[in-house]
């Protein structure tokens, strides 16, 4: 599932997913480098140590073509991403 949550400023419509435990450095690494395919969504660890996947989205004129734009990408990053942060 793909949570959204708007901005504390308003200005942006965050788009994340929960991937997996906390992975190992290694699968870490992978990612981190793996980032700079994938902008602008991104990989990141919670204080918790999930590993999630999320995009911001502009806040302003944004409509429900745009948001399902980012959503499609956000998926399909997940998809083609899944041999990189599964098990």
């Amino acid at each position: 599932p793909v949570g959204t949550e708007v901005s504390g400023s308003g200005n942006y419509v965050w788009l994340t997913a929960r991937l997996a435990e906390t992975p190992s450095d290694e699968k870490a690494g992978k990612l981190l480098r793996r980032n700079f395919k994938i902008q602008p969504a991104q990989f990141y660890i919670t204080d918790k140590g999930h590993l999630m996947i999320g995009m911001t989205c502009d806040n302003r004129g944004l409509t429900n073509a745009i948001l399902r734009k980012a959503l499609d990408k956000l998926t399909s990053d997940v998809a083609a991403t899944a041999d990189e942060w599964g098990k």
